[in-house]
């Protein structure tokens, strides 16, 4: 062979070699990623949402664009999953208009990008700057991306957790079907955030217990959601099935809910360290789920496990942490075990404690999550080991903290002598026709209705005297009997029609006097005057309806009033001693205007009577009415001291309370009803309704606020804190007492009530009756009132059981 020919030859076959192995190397990545292992269901959907929420945190939405489109083109991430691919893409969408945004509205943008919709907790430590933080970011998405952006339901999903916190269910539930609207809009009926969004419809329905939209269809479409993206094996899909094992723990299914349960804790643990507090979550939720099944043995080894997870993770100041403890405390007191029980408890507590000086100043998140439950734990163990007058002090504790709160944040009392001889105070308010009674309820944790429960009754002088409620399985009342009970209740008093015949009503009024009261009976010999230490005014079932063994009602034998707690009946100031009768008392009477009805006047003419009655029995009343009778007035007399310096406040209005699930409520007045209008100059928000947090940031001294609206009590009862509504307010203002309604009232058995009430409290007499004294002369007369035809119109507990006296009985 030539030398020429050899060596196009050996070119040609070293350029064929050559050839082979630049098509080798360059085939290399392609063979590996042929021959690895498939990634995990969703991990390029995680890894993309991550990326992308950092670089939109560091401020550079053009970058977090670009590799949204290089994964939706498969430039990047090739391995991703033809619904990841769409993901980016939709997202890459959703974030065009930060991109084309005027420089005004990048800049805005750039501003609230933070805090991270994903960084917000329910319960966070800075809840307080954080709230207004995501309002500012709420409202700047949606002038600047529009409100079907994606970006703004993920602000709407982190406010919405800070909603539930506050007790705002309602605002909350609207977040979340709207950021579920936009999200299936923008990303499909089954991405990863509409499960999101689902998950949390179901957690808040169940906590609503709504029967209107029940939560399981909600967690069962988040649940196959994950299953479909992310695998049977995530942490994803763990989370859901803890929310359905909770939903099942709900329905009183506890066996189905275990086996979910373990399930969910085998994934999480699987996991890795990174879901440890979750893993301890679950225990948790274990545990009380054997509750019902009463293993206290296995309930004391998940609790444990929780415990010592959570330590181990240096997380003891969280809801997490007093949670498990105080689930651990409960599973050694049903053990007897006292000593190890009251040492967890008291760990419980003082974790409790913590959480509760660091929350924020805002009353209804304080009342929501930032609650004392494991005091009453504590309690029950201290009067198992025979302290009666500890366990009483400690419960004491737990009870409507704010009364304390508010006295110490104002200077009206001391935080380090507070509890001293709280017992001794007490006493020395009682008469010997007097006494204190309450109870020793720790139901808040799920599943513990079998808690025996205990009654006391304090006299004028005495020890604390304890006695068992035993009633058939150790069942408290608000287990059945006041749920069924307030449930018939609240439905004849919105019925039309006058309701004379009511026998099973009476059955239950009986088995609550069995119940709640009876076990009292032999420490009350000679008491005419019942305080009752209840925050929740007993379950929103007043004791005043109870039937007894002779027939009577309470309300025959007692005059009967409502505190917080024995601390504030102790410590709420007397009224200057000047020697003013009643009738010289600087009163405001209120009449806010009504809506229309169909004979041209509105629903709260009979509320004309109320006033004319009142303006007729004291000494130059300054009376609001009509327009009036208006929000900006009343600011106005607050800002004044006006309000300070009154002796009586009577309001006849409506008290607007948006639904069953919201815990705020309000006094509607001029400005809220049709034709009123904010005055002149009013700030936006001066709407005409005046809410609790307003009423609460002012100081009275007013001897008596009477509130003859509707549900004026509230509606959302916290166990420990009780019913966050007017009366509450009031009371937090510095009003002695305050009358208000546990449900709708009669328009005309209110006028005779109250006229009945005042002419008592009012009427010369040589020992004038007291507050509670004139009510319930009030409520009998209402009773047995008679109208032309003989019949008894207002005999039903619904009609004459519906005022009760919250504070002092005057």
């Amino acid at each position: 062979m030539p030398a020429a020919a050899a060596e196009r030859a050996h070119r040609s076959r070293t350029g064929s070699r050559c050839a082979w192995v630049v098509r080798l190397v360059l085939g290399l990545p392609l063979l590996a990623s042929a021959c690895a292992p498939t990634p995990p269901p969703g991990s390029a959907y995680r890894a993309l949402r991550d990326t992308t929420d950092s670089l939109l945190a560091a401020g550079r939405p053009e970058d977090a664009v670009r590799s949204l489109r290089a994964a939706a083109t498969g430039e990047a991430m090739p391995r991703a999953a033809s619904w990841e691919r769409a993901w980016a893409a939709a997202r890459a969408r959703a974030l065009e208009p930060v991109l084309a945004a005027p420089p005004a509205g990048r800049a805005e943008l750039a501003a609230t990008r933070r805090p991270l919709a994903r960084d917000v907790a329910e319960e966070p430590d800075d809840w307080a700057t954080l709230r207004p933080a995501l309002e500012r970011q709420f409202a700047a998405r949606r002038r600047w991306l529009g409100p079907d952006s994606p970006e703004l339901a993920a602000t709407m999903v982190a406010l919405a957790r800070l909603e539930r916190t506050r007790g705002d269910r309602l605002r909350g539930l609207d977040l979340d079907f709207e950021a579920l609207r936009i999200r299936r809009a923008a990303f499909g009926a089954q991405s990863p955030e509409v499960a999101e969004c689902q998950l949390m419809l179901g957690r808040d329905l169940k906590r609503a217990s709504s029967l209107v939209d029940r939560p399981e269809g909600h967690v069962d479409t988040a649940l196959a959601i994950r299953r479909l993206r992310f695998g049977e094996r995530s942490p994803e899909y763990a989370e859901a099935l803890a929310a359905q094992a909770n939903l099942l723990r709900w329905e009183d299914q506890p066996r189905p809910a275990l086996v979910e349960f373990g399930h969910a804790r085998d994934l999480f643990a699987r996991a890795g360290p990174r879901y440890e507090a979750a893993l301890a979550g679950v225990e948790a939720d274990m545990a009380v789920t054997e509750m019902r099944e009463g293993h206290w043995e296995r309930l004391e080894r998940l609790a444990r496990a929780a415990v010592a997870r959570l330590d181990a993770r240096g997380d003891t100041t969280s809801a997490a942490s007093a949670y498990s403890l105080s689930v651990l405390g409960l599973a050694l007191r049903r053990m007897e075990r006292w000593a190890e029980a009251r040492a967890v408890l008291g760990r419980a507590t003082r974790v409790e404690e913590a959480r509760r000086r660091s929350a924020p100043a805002d009353y209804f998140v304080r009342l929501e999550a930032y609650a004392l439950p494991s005091y009453l734990e504590l309690a029950m163990v201290q009067l198992a080991m025979g302290d009666s007058v500890a366990a009483w002090e400690t419960q004491e504790r737990g009870l409507s903290r704010w009364c304390a709160e508010r006295a110490w944040a104002r200077g009206e009392m001391d935080s380090a002598t507070t509890w001293n001889g709280l017992l001794a105070r007490v006493q020395a308010r009682l008469t010997d026709a007097s006494a204190v009674i309450g109870w020793l309820d720790p139901f808040y944790l799920p599943g513990s209705r079998i808690n025996p429960n205990w009654t006391y009754v304090i006299r004028r002088t005495g020890p604390v005297h304890w006695a068992e409620t035993r009633a058939a399985a150790s069942v408290a009342l608000h287990d059945d009997v006041a749920t069924r009970l307030r449930g018939r209740l609240r439905i004849a008093a919105a019925w039309p029609f006058r309701i004379t015949r009511f026998p099973d009503v009476v059955a239950d009024q009986h088995t609550a006097w069995q119940r709640r009261f009876r076990a009292a009976e032999p420490f009350l010999a000679g008491v005419r005057e019942l305080i009752v230490i209840s925050p929740n005014v007993d379950y929103e079932t007043p004791l005043e309806i109870a039937i007894d063994s002779t027939g009577r009602a309470l309300d025959e034998r007692f005059a009967i009033s409502y505190s917080p707690s024995a601390l504030h009946f102790a410590s709420s100031p007397r009224p200057d001693r000047d020697g003013r009768s009643r009738r010289e008392w600087s009163s405001l009477v209120l009449r806010a205007p009504g809506r229309p009805t169909p004979d041209g006047s509105d629903d709260l003419a009979a509320g004309d009577a109320e006033v004319r009655e009142l303006v007729g029995r004291v000494r130059h009343p300054v009376v609001l009415t009509g327009a009036a009778a208006s929000e900006e007035r009343i600011r106005s007399l607050a800002r004044s001291g006006a309000l300070a310096e009154l002796d009586l406040l009577h309001v006849t209005s409506h008290a607007a309370a948006p639904d069953e699930w919201t815990d705020e409520v309000g006094l509607t007045l001029a400005e809220a009803m049709p034709g009123g209008h904010p005055a002149p100059g009013a700030p936006g928000d001066r709407d005409g309704i005046l809410t609790v947090e307003d009423i609460r940031n002012w100081r009275l001294r007013a001897r008596l606020v009477t509130l003859a609206s509707c549900t004026s009590a509230g509606q959302v009862p916290k166990h420990t804190e009780g019913l966050p509504g007017l009366g509450s307010g009031f009371l937090a203002a510095g009003a002695r007492s305050v009358l208000v309604s546990l449900w709708p009232v009669d328009d005309e058995a209110t006028a005779i009530l109250m006229r009945d009430f005042y002419e008592a409290l009012f009427e010369d007499r040589a020992r004038p009756c007291s507050t509670a004294e004139a009510l319930r002369e009030a409520r009998e007369r209402l009773r047995n009132y008679r109208d032309a035809s003989g019949d008894r119109p207002y005999a039903h507990p619904a009609r004459w059981g519906g005022y009760v006296l919250l504070g002092d009985p005057g």
